[in-house]
């Protein structure tokens, strides 16, 4: 007769073998790395780590332990993600530098260029209007300047460093491509009422973008075919277009007994 065990089974028989179970620190080092992209990485070493120790301890586990991929779907994560937060520090530092790998002379260059290649297709009359319009705010600034200076003009040693604080944030006036503001050198340190013909005397006028900023019309920029001209500016503040056979009959020498021409 087969003996019974005090359960009711056969004596000396095995019990069913226990079903294994999920390690915690598998769970955790997935939870870890889906966490990553939400913390920036912050949780990207722990689910390393925790994948890790979830590994070793299912490798020596007998089979009581399962969860080995999840395990391994958190490291994958978390080396992802550690990743894409290098490719994304190397991107910013290296936009963040590109500016300064130059000097700031050529950092201006680089900006005047392409304003120049913006502006390269203008026609005359729209190149005009837009010197036009950067000259009306060095005038607007020479008015300002001899307004807290007892009504003197900035000196050839002050232009254009001393007209800045009235310019506004944007900073001195730049013309179109080839275009520069000049002072008339004449001028430079008179009172503005001292000027017997302010409406046809140069106060400011064209010149090449390279300077020099101070002189006479010797510094003219030169023209571009035959329908360019000079936007000028007059020391009563007004600014017209001045056709080349015009430009001798201005005034260059205040007090000079030159023939003007009525423009």
């Amino acid at each position: 007769m087969t003996a019974m065990s005090p359960q009711g089974g056969p004596a000396g028989a095995a019990g069913p073998a226990p079903a294994p179970t999920t390690s915690g620190a598998a769970v955790a080092s997935l939870v870890c790395g889906l966490l990553a992209f939400c913390t920036c990485g912050v949780t990207a070493i722990p689910a390393i780590i925790l994948g890790a120790v979830a590994l070793n301890r299912i490798r020596h586990g007998g089979g009581a332990l399962r969860g080995r991929g999840l395990a391994i779907a958190g490291i994958v994560l978390a080396i992802v993600m550690i990743f894409a937060a290098m490719v994304f520090v190397g991107m910013t530092l290296l936009v963040s530098h590109a500016p300064h790998g130059g000097s700031i002379e050529t950092a201006v260059a680089l900006r005047r260029r392409d304003r120049a290649q913006a502006r390269e297709d203008l026609s005359p009359e729209q190149a005009a209007a837009r010197s036009m319009i950067s000259m009306t705010r060095l005038v607007q600034a020479a008015e300002d300047y001899a307004r807290d200076h007892q009504g003197r003009l900035p000196t050839a040693e002050e232009y254009p460093a001393a007209l800045l604080d009235y310019i506004g944030p944007d900073g001195r006036p730049e013309g179109p491509s080839g275009r520069d503001f000049a002072m008339n050198e004449a001028v430079c340190g008179l009172r503005r009422d001292a000027i017997s013909r302010p409406n046809r005397t140069v106060l400011f006028f064209e010149c090449p973008p390279h300077g020099p900023f101070v002189g006479g019309r010797e510094l003219l920029r030169p023209l571009v075919g035959h329908d360019d001209a000079y936007v000028v500016a007059f020391a009563d503040g007004h600014i017209d277009w001045i056709p080349a056979e015009q430009v001798d009959g201005l005034i260059w020498q205040p007090g000079s007994a030159t023939t003007v021409l009525r423009l």
